[in-house]
C-alpha cells in the first residue's frame, strides 16, 4: 500500500506494477487513478467483471484484459 489509491493506480498506469486490487474504496479515492489507468490503456474492472462505475466500492485494475481476468478468477475462488 502506498498510502493512496490514485497513486497506486498511477503506477498501474505508468507499467510500475501490474496490478492493483482493493476492495472498500470511495469513488473520491479511485476516479483519477481509475482515469490514468484507462488512458495509458489499462481496464479498470468492479468484482462482478464490468467496467467498474463511480459507485462501485471495488477495484481491479490491470495493464491488460489477461490480468484483470486472472485476478477476477482468484477473486471468485474465495
Amino acid at each position: 500500500m502506498l498510502g493512496s489509491a490514485a497513486l497506486a493506480l498511477a503506477g498501474v498506469a505508468a507499467g510500475w506494477f501490474d496490478a492493483y486490487v482493493n476492495f472498500t474504496m470511495g469513488p473520491w479515492d479511485v476516479a483519477a487513478g481509475q482515469a490514468l489507468v484507462e488512458q495509458a490503456g489499462g481496464i479498470v474492472m468492479n468484482d462482478r467483471g464490468n467496467r467498474r462505475q463511480f459507485w462501485d466500492s471495488t477495484v481491479i485494475a490491470g495493464a491488460d484484459q489477461k490480468t484483470v481476468d486472472h485476478l477476477l478468477d482468484i477473486i471468485r475462488m474465495l
